[in-house]
C-alpha cells in the first residue's frame, strides 16, 4: 500500500484540532467530570430558565409563519420538451 502524506493546509487544521482538543476541551471536561453533580446543576438550571423564556413567551418562536394573503404566486421555468 501507498504512503499517505497530508498536504501543509490538512497538517495546519490538524495541529489546531489537537491544540484545541488537549489545551481546551480536555480541561473543561475533566473539571465538568470532577464537579459532575455542578455541571447537571447547572444544566438542569440552564434548561429550565429556556423553558421559562418559551413558556412565557420572551423567547418567541414560529415554526411556519403565516402568509400574509390567502394566495401564492409563483414563476415556473421548465426546460424545453419537459411534459406536462
Amino acid at each position: 500500500m501507498g504512503r499517505y502524506s497530508p498536504g501543509r493546509l490538512r497538517q495546519r487544521l490538524d495541529r489546531g484540532f489537537h491544540g484545541f482538543r488537549d489545551r481546551l476541551f480536555r480541561p473543561v471536561l475533566v473539571k465538568a467530570v470532577s464537579f459532575r453533580w455542578a455541571t447537571l446543576a447547572i444544566s438542569i438550571a440552564s434548561l429550565m430558565i429556556v423553558a421559562g423564556w418559551a413558556a412565557g413567551g420572551r423567547l418567541a418562536f414560529q415554526f411556519f409563519p403565516t402568509a400574509e394573503a390567502d394566495r401564492i404566486f409563483a414563476n415556473v421555468s421548465f426546460v424545453s420538451g419537459t411534459p406536462g
